[in-house]
């Protein structure tokens, strides 16, 4: 009944609420551009997130790498330290073993040339035994 028809380009009698119009798109344009703000957050944050994911991975990768490589090579340095006091320890022996046998040797050829005194050590016994 009260409806008028007036085309946008034709608003001789001021009909159209250009304000109210403008106020809308203003408001609705301002939620959409914060929308998408969020969506654009939203988006970097998932984005910051697989970096964070990768990068951890790949730190990980790198932490196991360096983990293995510091492991042969304390391994490496052990065996050889190992071997070095292993070598010592047989040359160790050897020397000990030909100090002994030195030492038993010279002994043995004391015993043998000093002088037996059959007599004295036969008399020692009797006092010893039957006395």
């Amino acid at each position: 009944p009260d409806a008028v028809h007036t085309d946008l380009y034709d608003d001789k009698n001021n009909k159209i609420p250009y304000d109210k119009i403008e106020a809308f798109f203003k408001e609705n344009l301002k939620m959409s551009e914060e929308v998408d703000i969020i969506e654009h957050l939203l988006e970097v944050e998932r984005e910051s997130s697989q970096m964070i994911l990768d990068a951890r991975q790949e730190a990980d990768k790198i932490i196991a790498e360096s983990r293995a490589r510091a492991e042969t090579s304390f391994k490496e340095q052990y065996d050889s330290i190992l071997k070095d006091l292993e070598q010592k320890e047989s040359s160790a022996k050897e020397e000990i073993s030909k100090r002994h046998e030195e030492q038993l040797s010279e002994y043995k050829q004391s015993l043998a040339s000093a002088e037996k005194d059959e007599k004295a050590f036969r008399s020692l016994l009797d006092s010893l035994l039957f006395a």
